[in-house]
């Protein structure tokens, strides 16, 4: 009596190992203070001393003095003849603005 042969089996598809690769996504910027978006208006000096600069933002006409913070976050830090110094606040960033030279005035 002759052996029947078990039957082949199926051949198994064939699996490719494929390395995936994950990308992370980059880091998010770090925050920076938003623009200043500021105009110098004008100057004045009350007569106890105290210097006042005005400034336009947008629409708004603002009064900066000594300490003062701005709508936009910014605080007043110096004031100069050619320059207000600012700092943003919640970043701790500061900013100049320079100002124009004072008007000479003739006296005749």
């Amino acid at each position: 009596m002759a052996q029947e042969l078990p039957a082949p089996l199926p051949k198994a598809p064939s699996v490719q190992a494929v390395a995936q690769v994950v990308v992370a996504p980059p880091p998010p910027p770090a925050p920076t203070a938003p623009p200043l978006n500021l105009s110098f208006a004008g100057r004045v000096r009350d007569p106890d001393g105290k210097e006042s600069v005005y400034l336009t933002w947008g629409d708004k006409t603002l009064s900066a003095e000594l300490g003062s913070v701005l709508p936009n976050g910014y605080r007043v830090e110096r004031i100069t003849v050619d320059a207000i110094d600012l700092l943003y606040v919640e970043l701790n960033t500061p900013a100049r603005l320079a100002l124009p030279a004072a008007p000479r005035y003739e006296i005749r």
